[in-house]
């Protein structure tokens, strides 16, 4: 990020800023009582609002931009006429300081929050004073607002996360485990991002509420300090108790940067907004505003070389000359997680999501290549004891290792190489069927145990494990054994019970800690199948190359920390 404008804002403390519905305006609300209205580009004040008896500590603009509101240490909750600066309505009901407040999306309704523990919902269209409803689940301070279609999104000292479905009246808890400042909902709908008074920001799958990513070496253990995605969810923004702006790649968790905002001034960036169209964000230190813009990707590509490549540093300089003949180096992701789980689901919809904006000349942009083509030879009568359903092929004796390892070596050294093709229904490979492979941009091997063999795993620049429940793998394994083998229900169950279930857990479980990126729901989790696709457009868009003069370069895993 880049330093773009520095200007005051002469409200004393800056509590809170935030850009408006296309990002042309922003609002700054100051421990000065006032609320000021700018147009941050050129620094310019246009309007300045009063009515809190103390300090504002949020505010937010309908989205037809004509209202306000904003909540403050004064307890109130008041309605403001963004052109005449009229207070249309003045609510007074919490007990405590008003610390978020929302509009819904037609601007009928506020949603405020409290230390007092409870959110209030006000009709703005009634003459009454009173909240419609009141939400006093949480057993300490509600600390922050997020809406999505048809849901609020709570966060609270009470160390949980509420999500209250509007339409149905439901109300969904997560327990985080830790003390929440703020809670983000993305783009898509798909996650939401807490903030921690522990420095850690983390984001949940919304609706299983499992933990997607964790994103650390930043400061908070004292203060509410905001988090913001950017608009395509791809990046996560915090400000830091150390005056720093922090900046993660949402999907590998890796920080991209950490800028302070000046260098003898280490005071708390608490608040910031990013802008809902362009790559601006905008930051408040004491009573000061900054306006940052994203710099030109050169960040963002040495970021992608250092975690897509290896850790060698490559010096692709030499391999640009048009004097040289050029060949591929190779990317090459690992497909993990257990049978039926969706591991070939994901591979296809990677495939079909990068070949869609592929053009006529990278029709052989991915190839796919099943774990299952490596299954060591069997001998009549263990192919006997497989058909008869006595034969454990998820073990990882079952697999020729030693073939893989040195088929994907091959690859990475721009070999063209030979698969015997599987069949999984005869528990054979079928006679005189080789598969010509050749080196394509991207290689994807998917396979239960393919984490397993430490030699085998260390060639992965992308580690994936697909995370389905034990019910769904069984209910999909039955419906494929019965429909494409014809074998029986009492066959497939005494398969699952004797040799599937517990090699999953002895053998591939167990390999869910080495992925880079775990996949909940499979192919139906679109927020992270997206984020992997974009990453892998990254990669072949600055990929490296190497010349057919040149050594073959090494490939050396490299895996985010766990």
């Amino acid at each position: 990020m880049q330093l773009e404008r520095k200007f005051p804002a002469a409200q004393g403390a800056i509590r809170c800023v935030r850009y408006n519905i296309d990002g042309n305006y922003c609002l700054t609300s100051g421990s000065d009582r006032t609320i000021k209205l700018w147009k941050p580009d050129s620094s310019l004040a246009i309007k300045t609002y009063t009515g809190h008896s103390q300090e504002v500590l949020d505010v937010h603009s309908s989205y037809d931009n004509s209202r306000l509101c904003s909540g403050g240490g004064d307890k109130r909750v008041l309605y403001i006429d963004v052109m005449s600066g009229k207070i249309m309505k003045k609510y007074q009901a919490h007990a405590g300081r008003v610390q978020a407040v929302r509009f819904n999306e037609e601007a009928s309704i506020i949603f405020s929050a409290s230390i007092d523990g409870t959110v209030k919902i006000w009709d703005i269209k009634s003459r009454e004073y009173d909240p419609i409803q009141v939400l006093d689940d949480a057993k300490d301070s509600v600390t922050s607002l997020s809406l999505g279609n048809n849901e609020l999104l709570t966060s609270s000292l009470d160390q949980r996360v509420r999500i209250y479905d509007i339409r149905y009246g439901k109300l969904y808890e997560d327990y985080i485990g830790h003390n929440l400042t703020y809670i983000n909902i993305s783009h898509d709908q798909q996650c939401f991002l807490v903030g921690t008074l522990s420095s850690q920001i983390m984001l949940f799958d919304k609706i299983n509420g499992k933990l997607l990513q964790t994103f650390v070496d930043y400061t908070n253990n004292t203060y509410m300090i905001e988090n913001a995605l950017s608009n395509d969810d791809q990046y996560i923004y915090s400000g830091s108790e150390n005056g720093r702006l922090i900046c993660w790649n949402l999907l590998t968790a890796k920080q991209i940067c950490s800028i302070e905002h000046e260098s003898d001034n280490r005071k708390s960036v608490n608040t910031l907004t990013h802008h809902p169209k362009e790559d601006k964000l905008l930051t408040a230190q004491e009573g000061n505003i900054y306006l940052w813009k994203k710099q030109d990707k050169i960040e963002e590509k040495e970021e992608i070389k250092n975690f897509f490549i290896n850790d060698k540093q490559i010096n692709t300089s030499k391999f640009v000359s048009g004097d040289l003949k050029m060949s591929i180096v190779p990317f090459l992701i690992g497909v993990a997680g257990g049978p039926c789980s969706g591991k070939s689901t994901v591979c296809q919809k990677i495939v079909e999501d990068l070949q869609s904006t592929a053009g006529a000349d990278q029709a052989s942009l991915v190839t796919v290549i099943p774990m299952e083509n490596f299954y060591k030879p069997k001998t009549i009568e263990q192919r006997e004891m497989a058909i008869r359903g006595n034969y454990n092929l998820d073990h990882p004796d079952a697999f020729d290792e030693k073939l893989l390892f040195q088929t994907l070596q091959d690859l990475l050294n721009g070999k063209t190489v030979q698969i015997a093709r599987y069949n999984t229904g005869k528990y054979e490979h079928v006679e005189g069927i080789m598969d010509t492979i050749a080196p394509v941009p991207v290689i994807i091997i998917e396979g239960i145990l393919i984490f397993y063999f430490p030699e085998i795993r260390n060639l992965f620049q992308m580690k994936l494990f697909v995370d389905t429940d034990a019910d769904t793998r069984l209910a999909r394994r039955v419906l494929r054994d019965m429909k494409q083998h014809g074998r029986n229900l009492e066959y497939v169950l005494a398969g699952y019970k004797n040799y599937v279930k517990p090699s999953f857990e002895d053998f591939c479980l167990p390999t869910k800690k080495y992925a880079d990126v775990i996949i909940p729901r499979g192919a139906d989790n679109h927020v992270a199948v997206d984020l992997i696709v974009q990453h892998i457009r990254d990669f072949l868009k600055y990929k490296p190359r190497k010349s057919d003069s040149q050594p073959p370069a090494e490939h050396t895993a490299r895996a985010r920390p766990h």
